[in-house]
């Protein structure tokens, strides 16, 4: 019971370090699991808290637990937050190496395969949540939280409050989704704090998971061969309007990037520019 009771002190006192940050409400439980397991790990094992515990528990993950490297990237990231806010270590990220993650490029879909997604909607709401991931790049919470007044249709602005790192951004709107949208609200007479993709009654927002099941179902229904899921939505976005011209800074603004090096991925996919580069063997045959 003493070891349960001192492990919960700890997680309260993380806990409320993690709120005064900022942090999402995904990262708290994020962080409250992982260091929990940490805790119970060394205590287990008769370990104090230190680096070399950690190390040896972030081991013990990869060896006898078999976590990727994405997974135990996140265990490092509230690892490091709890060993240096709450315990006061000097310490980064450095100084508990762990395996790189497979850097895989995103999944992009062609023009025609997104006409066909958006085309294969019957529902006018599934057919508006195609239309917003494509248009927009947002990331499916930011979809379902978005409610009437985060739009000025007049101005084609939209307002993400409270994106990734609880951070808001502006995107601008192109003429063809915002007649769209007017038709929507007008339709299903929303205004104001009405959420634009709401659950029975208006009192709330549809899950995220719903979202996924719809870009799913829809997927299946319209052949597509590739995984479709909203983020790959998010990808295509990024990767066509780069195709278009424009340029890494813009588009990482759009996207809400803290850093231009996320955005820079989209450099390597966009397969259409590579095609208009001419083989040099075609000028010789």
């Amino acid at each position: 019971m003493e070891t349960n009771k001192r492990i919960q002190q700890e997680l309260e006192k993380l806990r409320s370090e993690i709120l005064l940050s900022g942090y999402t409400e995904q990262t708290l439980k994020s962080y409250l699991i992982h260091v929990n397991m940490y805790l119970r790990y060394i205590e287990k094992k008769g370990l104090k808290i230190s680096v070399d515990s950690a190390k040896r528990f972030l081991s013990y993950l990869i060896d006898e637990e078999g976590y990727t490297p994405s997974s135990i990237a996140a265990v490092k990231a509230a690892i490091v937050f709890y060993l240096k806010r709450i315990k006061n270590l000097r310490i980064s990220e450095e100084d508990l190496p762990t395996p790189k993650r497979d850097k895989k490029l995103p999944i992009v879909l062609t023009r025609e395969e997104v006409k066909r997604l958006i085309n294969t909607a019957e529902k006018d709401r599934d057919k508006m949540i195609c239309l917003l991931l494509y248009s927009t790049g947002l990331r499916v919470s930011e979809l379902v939280n978005l409610k009437v007044k985060d739009f000025d249709l007049n101005e084609r602005i939209l307002r993400v409050r409270g994106g990734k790192g609880k951070k808001d951004r502006i995107v601008v709107l192109g003429e063809k989704i915002v007649d769209l949208l007017r038709r929507y609200f007008n339709k299903h007479n929303l205004v104001g704090e009405d959420y634009v993709f709401f659950s029975k009654h208006k009192r709330n927002h549809i899950s995220v998971r719903l979202v996924q099941k719809i870009i799913q179902r829809l997927r299946e229904e319209a052949a597509i061969q590739k995984e479709v899921t909203p983020h790959v939505l998010r990808h295509t976005f990024a990767t066509h309007l780069l195709e278009q011209g424009e340029s890494l800074r813009k588009i990482q603004e759009l996207l809400g990037h803290a850093n231009l090096q996320t955005t820079q991925i989209y450099t390597k996919v966009s397969l259409e520019e590579l095609r208009k580069v001419r083989n040099p063997l075609d000028e010789l045959i």
